[in-house]
């Protein structure tokens, strides 16, 4: 037993073992699992989730979140699978990036925003609605516009949205970023109680026009 928080709840947390846990064709054994009384992030349908895949099962399958197909793709860990998939990586002109955990579970990789960067930011494979955030200090550092006329409450805390132009991961381009929604809070986030985005920033941006995305 031992005490969370995230997403601005304090809460207790209680840890087991699972003896079988299916995903389709697929059975896990002995699975560590824990639970809490926390509210979750509500699914698009307004609904609650009944439970949270953790990056302890990824880590032992070759692990695709297709957000395009709406489809999680578990294969095994073997050489004959892991051929498959940099194949259907090279037909698909895909761009491998390094990828590093922060902590037990926050993946990061190098991403730019404008004309800054590459630097290490940490992205949110659950983020909700949301498509890049970042402190105030920091947009105001690279030049984003930071809407103060209209502040919203996300995670019981104050996010203003911003309206950055441009955002890359490596050498995929996302243009006109403004067609997402974007928020940034005055105080830095780390940790568990990070705000859920699929971009955050977990260091500071540079200025680096010669590496800046084309």
């Amino acid at each position: 037993m031992a005490t969370g928080m995230a997403g601005g709840q304090t809460f207790t947390m209680y840890f087991g073992v699972l003896e079988s846990f299916r995903m389709g064709d697929i059975e896990l054994c002995n699975v560590p699992v824990h639970w809490n009384d926390a509210r979750k992030p509500s699914l698009p349908d307004g609904s609650q989730p009944d439970g949270v895949l953790g990056t302890w099962i990824f880590y032992h399958f070759l692990t695709t979140l297709d957000y395009a197909n709406q489809a999680l793709i578990l294969r095994r860990k073997d050489s004959a699978q892991l051929r498959r998939f940099r194949a259907e990586a090279m037909r698909a002109c895909a761009v491998k990036l390094p990828l590093w955990l922060g902590g037990d579970h926050f993946p990061c990789t190098l991403g730019s925003l404008l004309d800054f960067g590459p630097k290490v930011v940490s992205f949110d494979t659950g983020g909700p609605r949301f498509g890049i955030g970042m402190t105030v200090a920091m947009a105001e550092q690279l030049g984003v516009e930071v809407d103060y006329d209209h502040p919203e409450r996300f995670n019981n805390k104050v996010v203003y949205p911003i309206t950055p132009e441009r955002i890359s991961l490596g050498r995929a381009v996302a243009p006109m970023f403004v067609a997402l929604p974007a928020r940034c809070w005055s105080t830095t986030s780390s940790g568990s109680g990070r705000s859920p985005t699929s971009l955050t920033s977990s260091s500071s941006f540079s200025r680096s026009p010669s590496t800046s995305p084309t």
